[in-house]
């Protein structure tokens, strides 16, 4: 059980406890989420309400401060937070902005909310394994708790609206029994290359750990144009994310139709390749889940 109540049944009667002591055991639930890697349909500001806003940890209500993630009012928005684990999902909580302002239905901010839907998918798999529609009429609520079925293992989850509106969240937790593995960006800072460059705009740029500035990479307008990173060693490679070049409006398509590969060694065969799917834009981040763990790659390379 999750609650514990005491009651005294009858009139003028009462209820007076020294303590209140409740044994037994559970397994600890780890928020899963916490200061993972996020990405949304877009951005309401250049500077604030960024999605990794939603996973920072604080459920502040102050509405001075903007620590809250949002898109800009649009059709379809949508929020995603990459688990970069596969991990057994027991349940999700959501924190709705806790504001009242004129332009939110009815003053109330919560109530944009209304109707949003829940995915969880896993791997490279657009098929959502687990589905929630809030069913709420109104306001879903400030918190929404949401039970996840039993075995449920995901990588990535999604949260989104069917219809024209801001997407605002003030937090997203996502809860699992499997303990967070701690992950390293190893190409942060490594020696990279690409075949040619654009004014400024060098391959260490895509190392450099900026990710919202103006510090990208950049090729000149060529035939086949690649950019590589070495890592330097030999590491198991989990996931690789790749940042587009986006403005705050709209994501770039130029990645459309991209093609990744990781190399060992001396080895001109590739041991993993993924080639873009996307039929227009593959979006503003892109998550690449590389395979089973354990399997070992090496210092050369990963190559786009």
């Amino acid at each position: 059980g999750d609650e514990v109540i005491v009651t005294l049944p009858g009139d003028n009667k009462v209820l007076s406890l020294a303590e209140v002591e409740v044994f037994g055991f559970s397994t600890p639930l780890y928020n899963v989420a916490l200061h993972k890697h996020t990405s949304q349909s877009s951005n309401s500001s250049a500077s604030a309400k960024l999605s990794f806003e939603a996973v920072n940890g604080s459920i502040v209500t102050d509405p001075s401060q903007e620590n809250f993630a949002q898109t800009f009012i649009e059709q379809d928005p949508w929020w995603e937070v990459f688990l970069g684990m596969s991990a057994d999902i027991e349940t999700i909580t959501i924190y709705s902005r806790d504001f009242h302002h004129p332009e939110c239905p009815g003053d109330v901010c919560s109530r944009r909310l209304r109707g949003f839907r829940l995915e969880i998918f896993n791997g490279n798999d657009e098929n959502a394994i687990f589905i929630y529609n809030d069913p709420s009429a109104i306001d879903p609520g400030l918190v929404i708790p949401i039970a996840v079925p039993s075995g449920t293992v995901g990588d990535r989850v999604r949260i989104s609206l069917q219809k024209q509106e801001y997407l605002g969240l003030r937090e997203v937790q996502v809860f699992s029994e499997t303990q967070p593995i701690t992950v390293y960006n190893v190409a942060l800072n490594k020696s990279s290359a690409q075949s040619s460059t654009w004014t400024s705009s060098e391959s260490f740029k895509a190392v450099d750990g900026e990710i919202h500035s103006d510090s990208n990479s950049h090729t000149d307008l060529d035939l086949s144009p690649w950019w590589e990173v070495l890592l330097g060693s030999s590491v198991v490679i989990n996931s690789i994310f790749i940042y587009n070049n986006c403005d705050i409006d709209n994501c770039s398509g130029g990645l459309r139709g991209f093609r990744l590969e990781i190399f060992n060694g001396d080895d001109a065969s590739a041991v993993f390749t993924y080639n873009d799917p996307s039929a227009v834009d593959p979006g503003p981040l892109i998550p690449i889940t590389t395979g089973p763990s354990g399997i070992f790659y090496s210092s050369h390379v990963v190559k786009v």
